[in-house]
């Protein structure tokens, strides 16, 4: 019967892992000086595209029980065909595990069954080799072994346990996503205006709008049709929120045409009122009381391709 297992790294002293539906723990060995020449005895798969996308193994004398799971990030997509971890274990290897993969986001890609292999002196199962074909995204990623408590490391590795990952990198050139913003303030996109949001009580209003910005599509424009509080001349406070980017996101909040406030001076057609960003963050925000007229919201680009969404709301007064 094929045994399923499933792990997860708890703290730096433990390692927990359910075989066969029961959880079992695994605490790290002290770390003891083996000298002797490490040679990870694997033949890489035949492709003139896959190379060792994360290497950190080394010649010096190795102990067992690392105190963390080696880390290497990703650029870009990836096709993952081996996974080798390295168990010299005073020169009598291991019983072959499972390995797999954690990404920053704490998924889990496996656990793959890992054959063994003869490393020097022809110490058996002393590579564990792990031959997949997985898809991974850009990101950063832990591997993982299920017998850490022999699994090889010094301090040349960080005394993160030896690993290899062999595979190739995809095309690190994104699409632009679906536009729905318009690209000219002349032809903006009408968003429903505030005051008739359909649904919803008329004082608690809010509108969303998904889009992407990208490539040659640099600027989306959306057009606000803001009206007073019961059809009055009353200001009406509305907040903008940019989320779910990615890279340099500018929002912009302008006026459309003249508006003449009750009180204050006369906003100009396209006349600036309020920006969030471009820098850093991954939520802008911009709250204001708008007097009746039309507005323009403005969201600017300047790096890779990325999705966002706008929403517009307006508080229960």
């Amino acid at each position: 019967m094929r045994k399923q297992i499933r792990m997860t790294e708890i703290s730096a002293e433990k390692k927990y892992y359910e075989e066969d539906g029961k959880m079992k723990t695994q605490r790290f060995s002290g770390l003891g000086l083996i000298l002797g020449l490490i040679l990870l005895a694997t033949a890489s798969p035949a492709s003139a595209q896959v190379r060792d996308l994360f290497n950190n193994t080394n010649i010096d004398g190795v102990s067992n029980g690392p105190t963390r799971g080696p880390q290497f990030t990703l650029n870009a997509p990836a096709r993952i065909t081996q996974i080798v971890t390295y168990h010299w274990n005073f020169q009598r290897g291991a019983r072959p595990g499972a390995i797999a993969l954690r990404n920053q986001n704490g998924q889990i890609f496996g656990p793959f069954a890992a054959r063994g292999t003869s490393g020097q002196s022809g110490a058996s199962n002393v590579n564990w080799v792990a031959d997949i074909n997985v898809t991974i995204p850009a990101g950063s990623y832990t591997v993982l072994d299920s017998d850490p408590a022999t699994w090889s490391n010094n301090a040349r590795s960080g005394f993160r346990g030896f690993a290899v990952v062999r595979g190739s990198l995809l095309s690190q050139t994104p699409s632009a996503p679906a536009d729905r913003g318009s690209n000219n303030p002349d032809s903006c996109s009408l968003l429903i205006p505030a005051a008739s949001m359909p649904g919803v009580a008329p004082n608690l209003l809010q509108q969303s709008v998904s889009d992407g910005i990208g490539g040659p599509d640099t600027d989306d424009w959306y057009c606000i049709n803001v009206t007073g509080p019961n059809g009055s001349q009353q200001s009406r406070g509305l907040t903008f929120v940019l989320s779910g980017f990615a890279g340099n996101v500018q929002m912009e909040l302008r006026a459309y045409d003249q508006i003449r406030p009750p009180f204050g001076d006369t906003i100009q057609p396209r006349q600036l009122i309020a920006t969030a960003g471009p820098q850093g963050g991954t939520r802008k925000s911009i709250t204001a009381g708008l007097s009746p007229g039309n507005y323009l919201v403005r969201i600017r680009w300047t790096g890779a391709p990325t999705s966002y969404a706008l929403t517009i709301s307006t508080p229960s007064r």
